[in-house]
């Protein structure tokens, strides 16, 4: 539980350059739990839902309405190929660290918004994160999306 704390201040650092006063868990389902930040400056609450105790990891910044995938707690994913259901796989970011010269890769934008869309509608998810280190091998995950719209929506509780 800690090393996964210290990964989310370091992502959270790494897009909002924010420290945060408080972490506290929401809520926790099979595979996505749900984490308020306070901020240690301004006091304004976020949150954060990310897949549970799982290497690969997808960590989605619900007020900034970014995501990141990872590898594990010290590599970052600079890209991502992802399937819900039996729908077309979509590819996101880089295959390979020589495509860029960054070591994550955010999905935000069109890309963002898709990627939630297709969450919300979705039962099952398969990933894989392409890594940013070259010598760590690139990691697939399975996960349900079952209460995913649920723990998304609760952005609004964190304003």
């Amino acid at each position: 539980m800690k090393s996964l704390t210290l990964m989310l201040m370091g992502l959270s650092l790494i897009l909002t350059n924010s420290l945060f006063a408080k972490l506290r868990v929401e809520k926790v389902r099979k595979d996505w739990m749900v984490y308020n930040i306070i901020d240690d400056f301004d006091d304004s609450k976020s949150c954060i839902v990310l897949t549970t105790n799982r290497k690969p990891n997808i960590t989605i910044f619900l007020k900034e309405k970014k995501a990141v995938a990872s590898i594990s707690d010290n590599i970052n994913g600079i890209g991502m190929l992802y399937r819900v259901d039996k729908n077309k796989s979509v590819e996101l970011g880089y295959k390979r660290h020589s495509e860029t010269r960054y070591n994550i890769y955010p999905i935000e934008g069109d890309e963002y918004s898709k990627m939630i869309e297709s969450f919300k509608k979705g039962n099952k998810l398969v990933y894989k994160v392409y890594s940013s280190n070259q010598f760590i091998h690139n990691k697939t995950g399975k996960i349900t999306l079952r209460g995913f719209t649920k723990d998304y929506n609760i952005e609004k509780e964190c304003k």
